[in-house]
């Protein structure tokens, strides 16, 4: 694995016991080879060159894994989802994630990551990138909404997943489906579907 990767004792099962695995990796840390971010989940080291200090890895994929470990689903919030779709480039100290799971808070190398237990009709039964749309608009606010914000979101997706957003989220809030409503211009997708529609007929 390069530098900056992430895994999980649960990455090697396969190819031995849990116990031999863990103690292999417990060598490794030893060593300085790898870091322990929590228990269980590891990184290869990346260092800058200028300095010589820790990069620290991605706290999105390390969440991930956390996510994988116990078996959850999660949809990150705030400013860790307007980081996601690029409306951000602000690299937030505190990320923070909706979760089917319980509550959960953890730091890792100076950050601080949460889960919180929800069961929004917003988050389940839709696919993770229409969950993270969702969060992100209302997370921007109603007001803060612009031309730029919807078009930023919509460069992100291609035609069938506007599709697939507008289908999705229908159940939202009223406002945050209108914004949806814009990014999958929605005009140009029903116009289109009547005369596929129409097509078929003839």
């Amino acid at each position: 694995m390069g530098t900056g990767s992430i895994f999980s004792i649960n990455n090697f099962t396969i190819y031995g016991k849990y116990d031999t695995i863990k103690k292999a990796l417990i060598r490794l840390e030893d060593s300085k080879k790898i870091i322990r971010i929590i228990d269980g989940i590891y990184t290869v080291p990346r260092y800058s060159k200028l300095t010589n200090e820790l990069i620290p890895p991605s706290i999105s994929e390390v969440a991930n894994h956390i996510a994988e470990k116990y078996g959850w689903s999660i949809v990150p919030t705030g400013d860790a989802c307007l980081n996601y779709l690029g409306l951000s480039t602000q690299m937030p100290a505190h990320y923070e994630y909706i979760s089917d799971g319980p509550y959960r808070r953890y730091e890792v190398l100076g950050f601080t990551i949460n889960f919180k237990h929800s069961t929004n009709k917003e988050v389940k039964n839709i696919s993770y990138k229409s969950a993270v749309i969702i969060q992100a608009l209302k997370s921007i606010g109603k007001e803060n909404i612009d031309e730029a914000v919807i078009g930023k979101v919509r460069e992100k997706l291609s035609d069938e997943e506007r599709k697939t957003l507008l289908l999705e989220c229908s159940k939202v809030t009223a406002w945050v489906f209108e914004c949806i409503k814009e990014i999958a211009e929605v005009q140009a997708y029903l116009r289109d579907t009547v005369l596929s529609t129409d097509f078929r007929r003839m």
